[in-house]
């Protein structure tokens, strides 16, 4: 039996964040005793934040300033929550997100049919919560997703909202950690939002 750093309940009581917590320590111990790396996702995390930026970059002044900026950069970052490793198609929809970004700038149709059509992406509620300045958790998940969420991030904040970043503090799949974010929110391109940030932990 491996070693965890929560004394796990009775199995017949435990819950599913008991059993999480227990096989993630048993995975962690199996990795550093074969000296594996923990964070096996790393070099992939990179690439789909580094492909990100480079959409980041293309789009982001086009998305803030639009006319529809709030319902497209919150589109946006739902449709890039599909850049998920655990998914076996990750990096085909990657490549195909950064065309259908393009694309979305120029026709918002497919964006108006979600808005009339898709049960699923209602946003008339959600903007009239956000309609006074609000604190906002915002938790982050995967790399290069994350990239695109700064584009929904830096319109709230405009709009007076105060946002709190959440990020994992340990390698979780491919997921952003905090010390990821922050040295992702010290990348040139990201230099806008530097007013904005406060790293206090408290």
């Amino acid at each position: 039996c491996f070693p965890v750093t929560i004394p796990p309940p009775n199995i017949r009581h435990a819950t599913f964040t008991d059993l999480y917590y227990f096989l993630n320590e048993t995975l962690k111990t199996f990795c550093t005793h074969l000296e594996l790396p923990l964070d096996i996702y790393g070099p992939m995390k990179k690439a789909h934040t580094m492909t990100c930026l480079k959409l980041y970059k293309a789009i982001r002044t086009e998305v803030i300033t639009h006319p529809k900026s709030f319902e497209l950069a919150c589109f946006l970052a739902i449709r890039a929550n599909w850049i998920d490793c655990v998914e076996d198609n990750a990096a085909e929809h990657l490549v195909g997100f950064v065309e259908e970004a393009n694309t979305l700038l120029e026709d918002l149709e497919p964006l108006q049919l979600n808005l009339r059509h898709n049960p699923y992406f209602q946003l008339r509620q959600v903007k009239q919560k956000l309609s006074t300045p609000q604190t906002i958790l915002y938790e982050l998940d995967n790399a290069g997703e994350v990239v695109l969420d700064l584009i929904f991030i830096e319109i709230l904040l405009k709009q007076g909202h105060k946002i709190i970043l959440g990020a994992k503090a340990q390698p979780v799949l491919n997921d952003m950690t905090y010390p990821e974010l922050m040295h992702l929110l010290t990348h040139p391109e990201l230099t806008h939002l530097k007013p904005f940030q406060d790293t206090r932990l408290s």
